[in-house]
């Protein structure tokens, strides 16, 4: 008898990474690879999990509904059509599953997050993924990818890694292009954090057709990452496939509590805006200064293109080796390119003397 065998294709896909990299010896760790906030949760949002840190025995309300109305009032969603789940990623999972099998596609741009493709593999569908413009997604290659056979159309926007985003009206436009019986997934992810008069999350659209969900998270503008806490807002008939789809108490306590103290607290929206508006738009200036190629970005991060490749593996190198966390982007193709999460004015700082030595010449 031989060992137990996975579903076709299954063990193709390489296995999840062991997390960040690592800094042997180096007793500095500046974390500024994964777009967390330096600036830590929302002093409510602490005071919330020490209050519901007494009452780890009982189970969460598995309809989370203080947190669906609060989602509600905060961003003008229904609540009956907002569904909580453990961080985007399950969204991400939950929609490939309901809606795609063998022979499906799934279409993406390159500027998407790497979860999107992976998981469209594990269900045994099929990624598309189309090229860019630049650091903007194409819609008309997203247009032009449609075929008979998709099923989900996803596009981040903002999206990650370049933080770059694309107004309503082509947002629209994309949307027109798409068949009603195609989901239309828009990831909001860095939704908060955009300033832009032209841009929508996209609440606008779900209320409008039956075949579009928004999904956003906790884990970057609220700093919440720890609790992975995610959610979806969709027309009524993805709502109940995501409801019909997720594990009762899918969400654990106290992430609930704390989600919903954050959106409550207006005053720590204004420390969070006051520190991305100041400190994104001075490094990107920095980042220019250098001679390097900047995303236009309106996320809390900024992408940066080297001269050459050997010149981006480089700088990642040695910031590592000064135990500082950075995104090298090889994944997405992007193999000159970094991107850098906004932390702290004195960790911004020590980046650039790092980068200044780092590209020095010899």
């Amino acid at each position: 008898m031989g060992a137990p065998i996975p579903l076709h294709g299954i063990n193709d896909i390489p296995a999840i990474g062991g997390g960040r990299p690592g800094t042997q010896g180096v007793k500095k760790r500046l974390l500024l690879g994964t777009n967390e906030s330096p600036l830590g949760p929302s002093p409510l949002a602490l005071e919330a999990y020490r209050k519901r840190g007494l009452n780890l025995n009982r189970y969460p309300d598995a309809s989370y509904s203080d947190l669906r109305e609060a989602i509600g009032k905060r961003f003008s969603c229904d609540p009956g059509r907002t569904v909580v789940t453990c961080g985007s990623e399950t969204l991400i999972h939950m929609l490939i599953r309901g809606y795609c099998g063998p022979g499906d596609e799934v279409l993406f741009t390159k500027l998407e997050f790497r979860m999107v493709g992976r998981v469209a593999r594990l269900c045994g569908a099929t990624p598309v993924e189309v090229p860019t413009k630049g650091w903007y997604a194409d819609i008309d290659a997203l247009i032009a990818g449609i075929t008979e056979n998709t099923k989900l159309v996803f596009l981040a926007n903002p999206n990650n890694p370049t933080g770059t985003y694309l107004p309503d009206s082509e947002i629209r436009r994309l949307h027109a292009a798409i068949p009603e019986h195609v989901v239309f997934v828009l990831d909001s992810v860095y939704a908060e954090y955009v300033m832009e008069e032209d841009y929508k999350s996209g609440v606008e659209l779900v209320d409008e057709f039956h075949n579009t969900v928004m999904i956003r998270t906790f884990s970057k503008y609220y700093s919440l990452a720890a609790n992975r806490l995610g959610w979806a807002y969709g027309s009524a008939e993805i709502t109940k496939t995501l409801n019909t789809m997720r594990a009762p108490f899918n969400v654990g306590s106290p992430a609930p509590e704390c989600a919903t103290a954050a959106l409550g607290d207006s005053d720590f929206d204004a420390v969070i805006l006051g520190h991305n508006n100041k400190w994104m738009p001075w490094f990107s200036e920095q980042l220019n200064a250098m001679g390097l190629d900047v995303a236009p970005s309106v996320g809390n991060y900024v992408a940066a293109r080297f001269r050459d490749v050997e010149t981006a593996e480089k700088v990642y190198q040695d910031l590592l080796a000064e135990g500082i966390m950075t995104n090298y982007l090889s994944s997405y193709g992007l193999n000159d390119c970094i991107r850098f999460t906004i932390g702290f004015e004195e960790e911004l700082r020590e980046v650039l003397e790092v980068m200044e030595r780092s590209m020095a010449p010899a």
